[in-house]
Formats: structure tokens, C-alpha cells, sequence
């Protein structure tokens, strides 16, 4: 009997580090730019979609050069939003199953991802995106985009999903949702916030 408690309290600690370690640490920011922290307020927004969007209003610039505004939000009912960087084992380990969930969004929705080092470490974030086969848009935020997202997020990877005013729908997902079935893990997420939103 003995054993058996001793195998019972082995396998809760497992699963508690492998809930703690499923998430890097909080990510620091760009070489230039404030570090994100508690006390720093978000930027004021000249023309946000909502007042209460998490992201503000910002405009960044993907991998590729391109220009997305907190405004190009509005194309879809929903976004999932996932914060990474090139450092963070788990996030680069994800990559393909957000490519694989990018390939099957529900109607309405859409996948992008922020590399919140992709200012100094760009060419190692396009390497992790190559690799992975990722068609989704990945933006470098810009210091609008870091002050408001270092206000909430603490480690890496962390999700967030928002609706087509960048408003924050359902709780921040910290870490990786599941080890085994990622992709099946965030679209149940999704799916469950789209039924939010269109209620």
C-alpha cells in the first residue's frame, strides 16, 4: 500500500511539471523598446476599434514586410492570437500543429502568431516558420504592440483569442494546450469562443 502511494504522489508531481513546463518564461522586449512589465500602461489609442481592445491599436509589420493594423482585425469574427519567440522550445515545437489548425479554421475565423523577439531575432524566427511549413501571418509587433501585450502576458507560448474589435474573448491560454493533440486542442478552444461570440 505503501507503494502505491508513493507511484500516486511520483505521477501528480509529474503532471504538475509538466503543467509548469509546458510554458518558457516571460519573453523580454526587442532591443529599443520598453520592457514590458506590470507598471507599464498600454498606449493611448488614436483610433482603436474598441476601447478595450487587449492588443490596442497598433500597426506591425508580418515576417514578410507587410503591414497588419489593429484594424485588418475586423475581416474575421474571430482571431487567435499566439505569442511566441525564437527561444522558447515549446513554441517552436507547436509551429506545425498551429499550421495544421491554420488549415482548418472554422468559417469566420483566422491564426496569427506575434514573434515578440522577431525584431532582433528575425532571420531565426523565418528559419522556425519555414520549418514548419507556416502559410499564417506572423507578426513583429511594435512598441505600441509590446507595451499592450506585456501587460498581460508572462510567458510563452501564450494564446489569446479576440473578436473582430480586438476585444478579449475567454481566458488567456498559457503554454501548450495539450503535448499529444495541440492542433485538436486549440480548435476545441476556438470553437468553444466562436459559440461566445455568436450567442
Amino acid at each position: 500500500m505503501f507503494n502505491n502511494t508513493k507511484k500516486t504522489a511520483f505521477i501528480l508531481i509529474l503532471a504538475l511539471m509538466l503543467v509548469v513546463f509546458s510554458a518558457c518564461g516571460k519573453p523580454s522586449a526587442p532591443a529599443g523598446t520598453s520592457s514590458p512589465n506590470g507598471s507599464t500602461a498600454p498606449a493611448q489609442s488614436t483610433a482603436p476599434a474598441s476601447a478595450d481592445a487587449i492588443m490596442g491599436d497598433f500597426d506591425a509589420k508580418t515576417i514578410d514586410g507587410d503591414s497588419f493594423k489593429s484594424s485588418d482585425l475586423a475581416a474575421h469574427k474571430l482571431t487567435m492570437v499566439n505569442v511566441w519567440t525564437t527561444t522558447c522550445g515549446f513554441c517552436i515545437k507547436e509551429m506545425p500543429d498551429l499550421q495544421e489548425l491554420y488549415k482548418n479554421l472554422p468559417e469566420g475565423t483566422n491564426l496569427i502568431t506575434i514573434c515578440f523577439d522577431g525584431v532582433k531575432n528575425g532571420s531565426a524566427a523565418k528559419k522556425v516558420l519555414e520549418n514548419a511549413g507556416a502559410e499564417f501571418k506572423t507578426l513583429i509587433p511594435d512598441k505600441k504592440l509590446i507595451e499592450s501585450l506585456g501587460n498581460v502576458i508572462n510567458a510563452v507560448p501564450t494564446t489569446i483569442f479576440v473578436d473582430s474589435e480586438g476585444r478579449q474573448v475567454g481566458d488567456l491560454i498559457i503554454g501548450v494546450p495539450s503535448l499529444n493533440d495541440t492542433a485538436n486542442a486549440y480548435l476545441k478552444q476556438l470553437n468553444a469562443r466562436l459559440e461566445t461570440i455568436n450567442k
